[in-house]
């Protein structure tokens, strides 16, 4: 991976495989962004699973965001994409995000899905952005709160 940009406040953005040295990070932004979290065990274990990529984006030293892909059959799912809150509107997610599906394409994966919370407007005009289409709704998929998921997906071979 390892590509950098230039976006907005954050000087440099590099897209790299996650570390095992970025857990601690990973862990303090995974209970930043969800609820419920992730544990660090699970991210783990993520980390190390070969059907699936974790990804890291890192400026001035500082993890600035991940996400997590994983192998499903053919096709791929997007876990979650999440970025500090200082870091947003500067091209991150996106950036996470198409690197996440350039690995599903490399890894030869037809398409991807994702399931987004109803109410989370910014994730879904990040997917739209990327030309991910909406394939339907989950009742009352989330928890705490309860909540439906908006399932998108997008064709990632050529």
């Amino acid at each position: 991976m390892g590509k950098e940009l230039v976006r907005g406040e954050m000087s440099v953005l590099e897209i790299r495989e996650s570390l095992p040295g970025d857990i601690r990070e990973i862990l303090e932004l995974e209970r930043i962004c969800f609820h419920p979290p992730w544990t660090e065990s699970s991210l783990v274990l993520e980390m190390k699973d070969p059907d699936g990529r974790m990804l890291t984006a890192v400026s001035g030293g500082r993890l600035a965001g991940f996400c997590m892909i994983h192998r499903a059959g053919d096709q791929a799912e997007l876990y979650q994409i999440a970025v500090r809150p200082e870091c947003r509107r500067n091209g991150a997610a996106l950036e996470l995000l198409r690197a996440a599906e350039a690995w599903a394409g490399e890894s030869g994966l037809s398409d991807g899905f994702l399931e987004v919370r109803a109410s989370n407007t910014p994730a879904i005009g990040l997917y739209e952005k990327a030309g991910w289409r909406r394939l339907g709704m989950r009742k009352e998929y989330y928890t705490d709160p309860v909540e439906d998921a908006l399932l998108y997906g997008k064709e990632l071979t050529k």
